[in-house]
């Protein structure tokens, strides 16, 4: 399948951007992780964007990915707009809550 990819815009909520801004002081190497999980989930068209494993409900609607084996961003995808929004980064014992 040759041809053009589309790349996803992003854009994050303000929860995930205080974490994230208190991650680059506190932790330098999940932050790199973070950004490169996201580099990552852009770069995925309509199609494989949906390798990413959805969450149940009440949850559904967002999707998740490991960023370390303690960490997991949360995000929501609108495939009509080609948009994603980093949500969250949570660590696990408190995601599976």
């Amino acid at each position: 399948m040759g041809g053009l990819r589309i790349m996803f815009e992003f854009s994050s909520t303000s929860v995930f951007d205080k974490k994230f801004k208190l991650m680059l002081k506190k932790d330098k190497v999940l932050a790199n992780a973070t950004k490169n999980k996201i580099k990552e989930i852009v770069s995925q068209n309509t199609q494989t964007i949906d390798i990413y494993k959805n969450l149940k409900k009440p949850l559904q609607d967002m999707k998740r990915i490991h960023i370390t084996g303690q960490y997991i961003l949360l995000f929501k995808v609108y495939k009509e707009n080609n948009m994603i929004l980093i949500v969250d980064i949570l660590h696990r014992d408190v995601a599976y809550k």
